[in-house]
């Protein structure tokens, strides 16, 4: 058998346990999924497959399956392996570059069960670009995150269980977008990317703060 591209082991790694609609729609829940993309027990094996696969990256194909890997190693596993430190951010240019390759070639909107694009991959898709400071892109963020929010919720080929957690993704965008509509940049990066907090801001970062904020916030 041949082994997988460096390409294929990461989709492979980073979906596993949902790599299509039709394992979608089988799926009572998303939490094995969930807790390897949000739960921040695997940095060890996401800093191996990123010290693996990242001389690769020239090498692979300018297709969904390559724009999608990308933004896997740009926006999610660095976040992984270089946690609450600046290269934790490095790539996101990269990221958001190729999460809009990816959006060009597949407008959201074709959810059906017979896809060939899984809800899983889209849902990825969006979350990187709530991750970008530019406020053109939490724009464009919000607007899609609510599309793909409201049109999940009305495929009734998966669980109300799998449906709720995809559509998470509209109210963590309305999170990312808030914090960068009033503060221009994301405030508990600061400290990692050797930015001086203003007053506000370590006000703000004292408080009740989201998970995702906590996820890579140095300690003050």
């Amino acid at each position: 058998m041949n082994q997988p591209t460096s390409m294929h082991q990461v989709l492979n790694y980073w979906f596993e346990y949902c790599p299509s609609n039709a394992v979608l729609a089988q799926l009572p829940n998303l939490n094995d999924s969930f807790d390897r993309w949000f739960g921040g027990k695997e940095d060890d094996i996401q800093q191996s497959l990123w010290d693996s696969v990242s001389p690769e990256t020239e090498t692979w194909t300018d297709t969904l399956e390559g724009q999608l890997a990308r933004v896997i190693l740009y926006d999610q596993i660095t976040r992984g392996c270089f946690r609450r430190t600046a290269r934790a951010f490095a790539f996101d240019e990269q990221a958001l570059f190729w999460a809009n390759r990816f959006l060009e070639s597949t407008p959201l909107g074709d959810m059906g069960l017979a896809s060939p694009i899984c809800l899983s991959h889209q849902f990825m898709v969006l979350i990187c670009l709530s991750h970008s400071e530019n406020k053109e892109t939490q724009e464009r963020s919000l607007h899609l995150s609510q599309q793909f929010a409201q049109e999940v919720l009305t495929q009734n080929w998966l669980s109300e269980k799998v449906k709720q957690q995809l559509a998470q993704v509209d109210p963590e965008a309305q999170q990312h977008h808030k914090v960068i509509q009033h503060f221009g940049r994301f405030p508990h990066r600061n400290r990692a990317l050797n930015r001086q907090s203003t007053p506000e801001e370590e006000q703000f970062l004292q408080g009740n703060l989201p998970q995702w904020m906590y996820s890579q916030q140095q300690s003050l």
